[in-house]
């Protein structure tokens, strides 16, 4: 006879597992923001370059703490759903962090030169 439990999700131990894998996830993901802010660096963009900065740390301070406090067994394969839908999730949310700092950081004059696009 096999054993009952094999296969089956652990309710109790299922949301740390996920959430430490997606936070093992995100801090990889806070440091490959750091290759815009290289490009933004080399191009002289201080406020692409303040964006991409602010939203690695965070990204990556984030990952970081869900990583340590998530303190869970290892994976099993029926964790691999929910550790992909919740990566692409929180990695949506992160990803914005640097458009929401360059907008805020973008001077007003700026947008005056561009092309009047209402005709």
């Amino acid at each position: 006879m096999s054993n009952s439990s094999v296969g089956r999700l652990d309710v109790a131990t299922a949301p740390k597992t996920a959430l430490g894998d997606v936070g093992a996830l995100h801090i990889r993901i806070g440091e490959l923001m750091l290759v815009p802010l290289l490009v933004a660096s080399l191009y002289r963009e201080w406020y692409s370059t303040l964006a991409f900065l602010a939203a690695a740390g965070v990204t990556a301070l984030a990952g970081g703490a869900t990583y340590k406090l998530a303190d869970a067994p290892e994976p099993k394969r029926y964790h691999a759903m929910i550790v992909a839908a919740l990566g692409w999730l929180v990695t949506a949310a992160f990803g914005a962090i640097p458009f929401v700092v360059a907008a805020s950081e973008t001077d007003g004059r700026y947008l005056g030169t561009l092309p009047d696009q209402s005709r």
